[in-house]
């Protein structure tokens, strides 16, 4: 997946000589937030610019009918030919890799009761065992390509629930690789209520990488990331504790938010506590909830408008707030994603960490193999994984945002109705639109 090469030019009068051309394929006019103009985009040829509508037009013209450009700026003919000469090169094709990192969900025990919480139907009390772990562990470790080796612990449930199979497994990576001389990270997401001083202490002398889930605003925190027996519970003042702690321990976290219909609008102010509350804080990632209650139109339109605000805010201050669609615009790829290897309390291995229990309505979709005393590989199942991570709508076809979005993600796709999917494929479309416009000003701001 290669990195886009962004050109963005106003169209300026002066043209002295008319090109022909044959027509090209792989150029899409994108109605503009830019004086009412249009993006060209060309994101297999690595290619946008923005051009009025009457140059558009001709454009459009001369690449789908094979007409004349007429006499209008040297620099319209310039990026015209620049299209014309440019081969198409789509992403290379990626398939499921399952040997150089591995995701643990050590169990669906969690201490909160998170409104959003796509795990709320998986609960149970199963537990991975370390024989599991070492299993897994061994695998990763003796792949035989150079990449440093990942392994990442996350929900289902709060994984510091687990803390003695938490540490175990560490302690146990660190001994192996060590033995082994291979490089690797290590990266932990979590609530944070379950931290202390003896903990993030400890996570620090094995350098893991911590995320905290956490939406900021205490009202916020505590409305939608409650615990569920104790009313009278304060998540947002434990939570906050702890990531006082890591920054003082020199561990500034991560911070992922959920943003639901009650923050949507909050999202600058969410940055703002971040730079007046933590200012060690520099990596923030606000992502769109996915819920089937929510009335998605009027949302997502909050969604577009309050994040790209925020996101200016955040970038004045310093810090780095992403967004996966946002996110996806700086790379051209063929599939949302690559798939993972994670390993579930029950020693199934699934595709993607959301499926994280038999009792998801999907997990047969995404589940291809398990863990006994070796890895144990559903080669019929794997291929139909690959297959559903690969394959985008049909509808995709002729849509710009296909290299981008890459057909949603694959989980996604399968949860929403027909109805809701629309709705979201609409939402796509136009944050990434949003932020290919963004990177035109960005250009034009800095060349003018």
């Amino acid at each position: 997946m290669d990195t886009l090469l962004y050109v963005a030019l106003y169209m300026q009068k002066g043209l002295e000589k008319m090109i022909t051309s044959t027509p090209t394929q792989d150029v899409y006019f994108i109605p503009s937030s830019i004086e009412n103009g249009f993006l060209v985009y060309s994101p297999l040829r690595k290619m946008l610019f923005w051009a009025n509508s009457s140059a558009s037009e001709a454009i459009n013209a001369h690449l789908n009918n094979g007409l004349d450009l007429p006499i209008e700026n040297t620099k319209l003919v310039e990026n015209v030919n620049k299209i014309n000469k440019k081969n198409i090169a789509p992403p290379r094709e990626q398939r499921l890799k399952i040997g150089d990192r591995a995701v643990f969900i050590l169990s669906q025990k969690c201490n909160l009761s998170c409104t959003y919480c796509y795990a709320q139907v998986s609960r149970s009390p199963d537990t991975i065992n370390e024989k599991q772990l070492a299993t897994v562990i061994n695998y990763i470790l003796s792949s035989p390509s150079n990449k440093e080796k990942e392994f990442s612990f996350l929900g289902g449930g709060e994984p510091t629930i687990t803390w003695d199979i938490f540490t175990n497994a560490i302690e146990y990576i660190k001994k192996e690789a060590t033995k082994r001389k291979v490089k690797y990270s290590i990266g932990l997401t979590t609530n944070a209520t379950l931290l202390n001083d003896e903990r993030v202490s400890w996570l620090k002398q094995y350098h893991v990488d911590v995320g905290v889930s956490f939406d900021i605003l205490p009202e916020i925190q505590n409305a939608q990331r409650c615990f569920p027996y104790e009313s009278d519970k304060n998540s947002f003042d434990i939570v906050n504790s702890c990531i006082q702690l890591l920054i003082a321990y020199k561990m500034p976290p991560r911070i992922r938010s959920t943003i639901t219909p009650l923050n949507v609008c909050l999202m600058e102010e969410m940055v703002a506590y971040v730079v007046n509350n933590y200012p060690d804080i520099k990596k923030l990632h606000f992502e769109h909830v996915t819920d089937l209650q929510l009335h998605q139109n009027e949302y997502y339109d909050n969604f577009i408008s309050n994040f790209f605000i925020a996101r200016d805010y955040a970038r004045e201050n310093g810090i780095y707030l992403r967004n996966s669609l946002v996110r996806s615009v700086n790379r051209i790829k063929g599939r949302f994603c690559n798939g993972e290897f994670c390993v579930l309390p029950t020693g199934e291995i699934v595709s993607c960490h959301r499926v994280s229990s038999q009792k998801d309505r999907l997990f047969n979709e995404f589940m291809y193999g398990h863990i006994n005393d070796t890895i144990n590989i559903n080669e019929k199942a794997f291929h139909t994984v690959n297959e559903n991570i690969h394959n985008k709508p049909s509808e995709c076809s002729n849509c710009f945002a296909q290299w981008h979005c890459a057909g949603i993600c694959p989980y996604i796709r399968k949860f929403l109705n027909s109805a809701q999917l629309s709705d979201y494929c609409e939402f796509a479309k136009k944050m990434i639109t949003r932020e290919l416009d963004s990177k035109v000003i960005k250009f034009l701001h800095i060349t003018n």
